[in-house]
């Protein structure tokens, strides 16, 4: 089995067919297999599979009471058998070509692939298909891009390929709840392999549809703040344990791109959110360490973190017109 491809499964009878038929449509040489891991739908979704298992003979359905998607992707790990593993969301596509074309290169000597994705909105399509990951001179130049220069791209799960021994050598699984694990998992796959052996394909690949209510990220939590203080943790923790110690400003940026994504996710989808409760999330540092970490930030994040911080109510009232 060279490649086993995970997708954790809830009520997704809508999106479901699309997304399995997009991958049994590639052309490929090699064999591989779909693990989908059902979280408890209530719809109509595990019929829907059953009857897709008959046409295809590659599909696996694992069934488990609703313990999220983090729990769905471990199932799906322990199940897998493949050389090499993806992982793609029940809701999203890919493009010909994909699995073809990524599995070529891993095959020759590489650790991680990645290709571009298509931010599929109900408007617009954004492309992300520029990365600084395959471009680094050592690890903690990898690391330090991935925290505090990365995009969606760089973070999620379902535009690479990862090996599986190097999963299973390293003991890598997902946590942190539902929040930022895949952010999490990324990075400690990272740290695990050769940064040299990272390989990037610009095509983009993998449609990834932002439908409201469809994930954690389009409606809002409160378990956020709690799950990403938890993340800012986790990582300061593994990264100490990894002997790779960022500048102390690196960790900084990275904790203030940390907190303008939740600044943004508390804009979207908190009633509540105001700009007393925007100062103190943005505070958490001093005046002078806040500027001096900014050297690691783009541009436009670090005009958004100074706006965030110091000017909260026309920040609030800006991010509510456009994006940043």
């Amino acid at each position: 089995m060279k490649l086993s491809i995970i997708i954790p499964m809830y009520n997704a009878e809508k999106t479901i067919i699309g997304c399995i038929d997009s991958i049994e449509i590639q052309e490929t040489d090699f064999k591989y297999e779909i693990i989908i891991i059902d979280d408890g739908s209530t719809d109509s979704s595990i019929k829907i599979v059953k009857r897709i298992i008959k046409k295809y003979n590659n599909i696996v359905l694992l069934c488990q009471k609703n313990l999220k998607q983090s729990v769905a992707r471990n199932n799906g790990l322990n199940y897998a058998k493949g050389k090499y593993v993806m992982f793609f969301d029940c809701d999203d596509d890919i493009n010909q070509g994909m699995l073809r074309n990524m599995i070529n290169l891993i095959d020759d000597n590489n650790d991680l692939v990645m290709c571009g994705i298509n931010k599929v909105f109900s408007d617009k399509v954004i492309v992300e298909n520029k990365t600084l990951l395959n471009l680094a001179q050592n690890k903690k130049n990898l690391i330090i891009n991935y925290l505090t220069r990365n995009k969606e791209f760089d973070v999620g799960l379902w535009n690479k390929v990862f090996k599986l021994d190097v999963i299973k050598d390293n003991d890598l699984h997902f946590e942190n709840g539902n929040f930022f694990e895949d952010s999490l998992f990324v990075l400690k796959y990272l740290c695990a392999i050769r940064f040299e052996k990272i390989q990037f394909v610009d095509d983009t690949y993998y449609n990834l549809y932002k439908r409201d209510g469809m994930s954690t990220t389009m409606h809002f939590n409160a378990k956020i703040d709690y799950f990403a203080t938890l993340y800012e943790k986790k990582v300061k923790i593994f990264l100490d344990e990894m002997s790779i110690h960022l500048p102390k400003k690196a960790y900084i940026a990275f904790k203030i791109r940390t907190r303008l994504h939740l600044v943004h996710h508390h804009i979207n989808y908190d009633s509540r959110w105001n700009t007393s409760a925007q100062k103190k999330l943005m505070t958490f540092v001093n005046f002078k360490m806040f500027f001096n970490s900014l050297v690691f930030l783009d541009d436009n994040y670090k005009v958004a973190s100074i706006a965030a911080r110091y000017f909260p109510l026309l920040y609030i009232r800006m991010y509510k017109n456009r994006s940043v």
